[in-house]
């Protein structure tokens, strides 16, 4: 069974997208590059991480059998901003395609690259990449692959995991769309975890590290207050959640709150969770007058008293396994970012 190792996030301004995550309270990596015209940073998590990321150059074109990272990624920015990608983890690349063609899936051919980077004492590293492709021709906007790392230590720094939000993992991703249900079967071949149907309007997969939710457009909705970004697109990367330890610094950012969202995941447990989701917002003005990016819909959600068999593909926890809401427990949360461009960062 493979697991999310990490959620592409795109924007037309990098450094804005960079701020807007700054501010929120995540440490984010210095601005680095993909040799394909690809401008990213990454802001690390326990077992994965968050990568931002604009397309600043030319990038290699689709060709047959073949697919582009870049040319999705520019093609899906002419559209709109937003969450792009959801990343697999993979031993190896190649077995996967092999795996996914024999499933009788639309899977292309190894994509493999390297670039040099520099850790965080200083050492400078040759890193390479090898990524396995594989689409579902009902969601073309969708897109889902596997990376092998050839140095995974990279993406492990302790160094990097101090956020001042207390972020820790990603718990899970949201596929929203009438039709995102009928993919399950496509998830399953490609992920290795089986669905399990929560009602008529939401469907699980229980990966190695998070969850990866399909569900319609109103059962979203439910979930995080505000409509799915992008329903023109089809099944399509709605949001996603992010594990923290603390709440100090969204509760100073006053953050407005959403009622009605229960979580069947709060065991014994210190960790939070933030999520995101994608609306046009006025970003606000900096005491300098300056303007800059800022997530476009920021929800803050207090937890059911309850358990409720919303989510978890093991099934619902009864209410003596919860622990008791002795503080507010906030939930922020992005489905990508649409935001005005920055200005005097």
């Amino acid at each position: 069974m493979k697991g999310i190792n990490h959620l592409v996030l795109t924007s037309h301004d990098l450094e804005a997208l960079r701020s807007a995550y700054q501010t929120l309270g995540f440490a984010v990596k210095q601005r680095g590059g993909l040799p394909f015209g690809i401008s990213n940073s990454v802001v690390q998590l326990e077992g994965g991480y968050l990568e931002l990321l604009s397309v600043t150059g030319d990038v290699p074109e689709h060709s047959p059998g073949h697919f582009s990272f870049g040319a999705f990624n520019r093609d899906y920015l002419a559209r709109h901003e937003g969450f792009s990608m959801v990343v697999l983890d993979t031993p190896d690349a190649r077995a996967d395609i092999a795996s996914w063609r024999e499933a009788g899936l639309q899977a292309y051919e190894p994509f493999d690259f390297s670039k040099m980077a520099t850790m965080h004492d200083g050492e400078k590293v040759n890193l390479s990449f090898s990524l396995a492709f594989v689409s579902h021709p009902a969601a073309p906007w969708f897109r889902i692959f596997a990376c092998q790392y050839g140095q995974p230590e990279f993406y492990a720094q302790a160094q990097y995991l101090n956020h001042p939000n207390a972020a820790s993992t990603v718990q899970d991703v949201w596929i929203a769309g009438e039709t995102a249900l009928d993919l399950a079967g496509f998830m399953s071949k490609v992920t290795g975890a089986s669905g399990v149907k929560k009602g008529a309007d939401l469907t699980v997969l229980q990966t190695s590290t998070g969850a990866i939710i399909l569900a319609r457009l109103n059962a979203f909705e439910a979930a995080f207050g505000v409509p799915a970004p992008h329903p023109e697109d089809g099944p399509h990367l709605a949001g996603f959640t992010i594990g923290c330890r603390g709440l100090g610094h969204l509760a100073a950012l006053g953050l407005p709150k959403v009622g009605g969202r229960c979580r069947d995941r709060f065991r014994r447990t210190e960790e939070f969770e933030l999520t995101w989701t994608d609306r046009v917002h006025e970003p606000p003005a900096a005491a300098n007058g300056a303007r800059s990016l800022w997530p476009s819909h920021i929800n803050v959600v207090e937890p059911c008293a309850q358990a409720l068999d919303l989510w978890a593909a093991g099934g619902s926890f009864g209410t003596d396994q919860i622990v008791p809401d002795t503080r507010t427990e906030m939930l922020a949360a992005i489905a990508g970012i649409t935001a005005a461009a920055a200005v005097d960062q």
